[in-house]
């Protein structure tokens, strides 16, 4: 029979040890618990609170986890591969090198967090806060891209994939801008199908910016997805930025 911890509150619990795959942790309050190297893989958790909890190394592989809050947790290691996190907090927490591969967090906040070397590979950060500073006014990446209509179709395709807020000029979200142009460098009668260059004649251009404390596995995780869906739709792509080995 797995755990079942559902609605209840114990702060401070030591649960290394503990067998907690699948087990029925809705709603628990757990502040502060020790859950360092737990193995909660398939975990029924939706509203659990573990704000401040240590969870070193922990496996969330395929939890539940819609509208949990992990704020101020130190989650180094930690892996919430294909994990449900809608709406879920993650302020101020440290996720050094843990894994958000195909995560669902669509909505979730990562306010201040420290994301040194952690993976969102494949994850949905549609809507998702990055921070509460203003976006820098420094581009941080641009994407060429042809094959997905003019200007103003992939402005609204964007702004749909990302769920953002559209401005006169542009798409904001929390600790992210992007704005969808016309292809400056574009040249006339230039060969798209040029394996090395012909990206500068794509038709159009989105710059992103983001806040200056987003992490730089957030800007992969988020841009990475960008791309991805962009080809999905039948259009291509390339990323011009310091980090675009990082990108698919």
């Amino acid at each position: 029979m797995p755990e079942s911890y559902a609605f209840e509150r114990h702060p401070g619990i030591d649960l290394r040890g503990v067998d907690l795959a699948a087990a029925m942790l809705i709603e628990a309050e757990l502040p502060g618990a020790n859950l360092d190297g737990v193995r909660a893989c398939d975990v029924f958790g939706g509203g659990i609170v573990l704000t401040g909890a240590s969870m070193k190394g922990a496996n969330f592989v395929k939890a539940q986890l819609v509208e949990s809050d992990f704020s101020d947790a130190t989650a180094d290691g930690a892996r919430f591969n294909r994990a449900d996190l809608r709406e879920a907090r993650f302020d101020r927490a440290s996720l050094r090198g843990a894994t958000f591969v195909r995560a669902y967090l669509k909505d979730a906040s990562f306010v201040g967090a420290d994301v040194t070397d952690a993976d969102f590979d494949g994850a949905i950060l549609s809507g998702a806060a990055l921070s509460a500073d203003a976006v820098t006014d420094d581009m941080d990446c641009r994407l060429f891209v042809d094959g997905l209509g003019d200007r103003a179709s992939l402005t609204e395709r964007v702004r749909d994939w990302l769920d953002l807020t559209a401005g006169e000029h542009w798409l904001t979200g929390q600790g992210l801008t992007l704005v969808v142009d016309e292809n400056d460098y574009a040249l006339d009668g230039g060969d798209k199908d040029d394996p090395e260059r012909g990206f500068m004649s794509y038709d159009l251009s989105v710059e992103c910016s983001f806040a200056a404390d987003v992490g730089l596995a957030l800007r992969v995780g988020v841009i990475g997805r960008l791309m991805r869906v962009i080809r999905v739709a039948g259009g291509r792509v390339v990323a011009a930025c310091d980090y675009e080995d990082a990108l698919p």
